[in-house]
């Protein structure tokens, strides 16, 4: 029976991966159309927000090295605060698995001369649809997120759903191994969005 089962998925190995091809892009499709001409590589055209939401990641691979992501999305942080486009900057992650992420966040900030009092520590942000809600009931209603942009579109796409005016700041991405496994999650997360949080929420 294995075998049987074997033999068809061999002979059909490139339906397979053309339907998969579509299948992401089908789920991509509203998700790119909202983001666009909403997310900023340059801090010159860049509308300005009272806050930006600087969304967390761990600091640290599982290997122990530090994670590219994470470092490139505070520098990023960092020069956005120093463009006078934002006022405030909300920390944005979770303390619940294992690591505080925002207080890694703050005091990474905090080396680089942020003023503390510019910081807004979000540590229920879970998920990037909870660090919308919790800015909301900061009672933001403008935002400007800050990470990759692979991360930023779906984040102006959640914000877009609640109502809110929201704009992207795009952290560098590395280019590494532990890169690929990002983004086969990033695809995994907009498959959940579209079909759990939307078509049967």
């Amino acid at each position: 029976m294995f075998y049987k089962i074997y033999r068809i998925i061999r002979k059909n190995v490139l339906f397979i991966l053309l339907a998969i091809l579509l299948f992401s892009i089908f789920i991509n499709i509203p998700i790119l159309f909202n983001a666009k001409d909403k997310i900023f590589y340059s801090v010159n055209n860049l509308p300005k927000s009272e806050v930006g939401i600087l969304l967390g990641t761990s600091k640290y691979l599982e290997n122990g090295k530090k994670n590219l992501f994470y470092l490139y999305r505070i520098e990023a942080a960092k020069k956005l605060l120093d463009s006078g486009k934002i006022e405030k900057l909300i920390l944005s992650g979770s303390k619940d698995i294992g690591y505080d992420e925002v207080e890694w966040m703050k005091k990474d900030l905090l080396k680089r001369g942020v003023d503390k009092n510019k910081i807004i520590l979000d540590k229920k942000g879970y998920r990037t649809e909870k660090s919308v809600e919790n800015a909301i009931a900061l009672g933001y209603r403008k935002i400007i997120f800050i990470s990759q942009k692979f991360h930023l579109e779906r984040a102006i796409f959640l914000a877009s759903l609640k109502g809110i005016e929201s704009y992207g700041f795009v952290a560098e991405s590395p280019d590494t191994i532990y890169s690929l496994r990002v983004y086969i999650r990033e695809l995994f997360a907009r498959i959940k969005l579209i079909f759990a949080d939307l078509l049967f929420s």
